[in-house]
């Protein structure tokens, strides 16, 4: 019964260290999986607010062109009553279409 109790803590022994090993592995991975997700996250939010800081003079300028064809069609349409463009208005998009 000795040789046989021997025998079955040997077996379970290798057993626990195979399962250890395993749980290893599993833990390595999930933190390489947190790590890699961290990373996929960062890259995501940097590019958002790269491209932000790249693109908002270009995004700037056309709201503030817009901006001032808004203002100038109402104030053409406030002072002649009428739908017609206005020099300073034609020059302005004259401007406009040049710097694209």
């Amino acid at each position: 019964m000795d040789e046989e109790l021997k025998r079955i803590l040997d077996e379970n022994l290798a057993i626990s260290k195979e399962s250890l090993k395993i749980l290893k592995g599993i833990r390595r991975g999930n933190r390489l999986a947190i790590a890699f997700k961290f990373f996929y996250w960062l890259v995501i939010i940097g590019s958002a607010v790269g491209a932000y800081y790249f693109l908002e003079p270009y995004v700037k300028s056309a709201v503030d062109i817009i901006q001032g064809v808004q203002g100038t069609l109402s104030s053409t349409q406030k002072t002649s009553g009428t739908n017609g463009l206005s020099p300073d208005l034609l020059k302005q998009l004259q401007n406009f279409l040049k710097t694209k």
